[in-house]
């Protein structure tokens, strides 16, 4: 028996840093692990985890957040993440941050930049939003848990979504770990007053760890500094009145699109006021589809009552035309 003692020893020796997470000792085999030990070994999984799943809550720089999402080892990650009362999604895949969800962008600026991204997929320009940190935002927030000493102490037993596991505690909060041979974080809950590096607080953390998981970037999205990503914004750039009679007056602009593809079906209404302001009657036409900085004329033609009263009963038959263009999402 000594003698294999002996062995082991040697062995865990040899193994040096990684004994802890790659063998059992001499004293494990006798007792078990210790408190300590095993809580090292499930942060060291779950920072060698390639792939981590992870759902709950905690508050960070005075806001609430609730999350449940999934991130790799690489930091790619996709997920359902609500700060204070703003729900969104988030997808980081290579090294780009998107986030999806009219609620989070009407806390930010001007309330047309939420009408305006809608429920687009948006790519975030680095350091663009405060709230969401590092690259994968607050679905990150499992890094920073192991920088900590450790002092634990058993608890007991427990179970965490079906799974047996044993309740660890100290002054940090409570761990619970996988009871099954490969000790692995299965929920953690922080105590009054701990905060993690990053300054998280009053943390709840549900954690599995899925064999895959697969993300890839948007195949649309906005680019805030790519016009063409964003949804076709129209501009009249002038307006011609045509031929003229008792029936009607033919009006056409010219409409160039600032922008990308339509959100939206965009209108462009053409109006005729006399010399004295008065209303003379107004057309609406659809705005087609129009390239990124292309220009195409629209025309339409004025008719009714007012037109035809004016037209026959006018002298020096003064008069001019305007157009205004409805853009969705822009003008909604």
């Amino acid at each position: 028996m000594l003698h294999r003692l002996q062995a082991a020893a040697r062995v865990c020796i040899l193994l040096g840093p990684l004994a802890v997470a790659a063998c059992t000792s001499p004293i494990d085999a006798l007792t078990g692990p210790s408190a300590d030990e095993l809580a090292s070994r499930a942060f060291a999984s779950l920072a060698s985890s390639r792939v981590t799943h992870l759902s709950g809550s905690f508050i960070n720089a005075g806001r609430h957040f609730s999350l449940d999402c999934t991130v790799s080892r690489g930091g790619d990650a996709h997920g359902a993440v609500q700060v204070d009362d703003r729900a969104y999604e988030l997808l980081v895949s290579g090294g780009q941050t998107y986030v999806r969800g009219q609620q989070f962008w009407s806390g930010y600026g001007d309330p047309g930049v939420a009408r305006l991204y809608g429920d687009s997929w948006v790519a975030l320009q680095a350091n663009g939003v405060s709230t969401l940190g590092g690259p994968a935002g607050p679905c990150a927030v499992a890094r920073a848990l192991p920088d900590r000493p450790l002092q634990m102490k058993r608890e007991g037993e427990a179970r965490i979504a079906g799974k047996p596991a044993v309740e660890l505690s100290d002054s940090s909060g409570r761990l619970y770990v996988s009871n099954d041979g490969q000790p692995r974080l299965l929920r953690m809950v922080s105590g009054r007053g701990y905060r993690t590096p990053d300054g998280s607080s009053d943390l709840r953390l549900d954690f599995d760890y899925p064999t895959q998981f697969k993300v890839a970037a948007p195949g649309t999205f906005i680019k805030p500094s790519d016009p063409q990503s964003f949804p076709a914004h129209y501009l009249a750039e002038g307006v011609k009145i045509g031929k003229c009679d008792a029936s009607g007056c033919a009006l056409t602009a010219s409409v160039r699109n600032l922008a990308g593809p339509p959100a939206g079906q965009s209108t462009a209404t053409l109006k005729l006021r006399g010399g004295d302001n008065s209303e003379l009657g107004s057309c609406t036409v659809n705005v087609p589809a129009i390239a990124f900085q292309q220009a195409q004329d629209v025309s339409c033609t004025v008719s009714g009552g007012a037109w035809a009263a004016f037209y026959n009963s006018s002298q020096n038959r003064q008069y001019f035309a305007r157009v205004t263009i409805q853009n969705p999402p822009y003008d909604s």
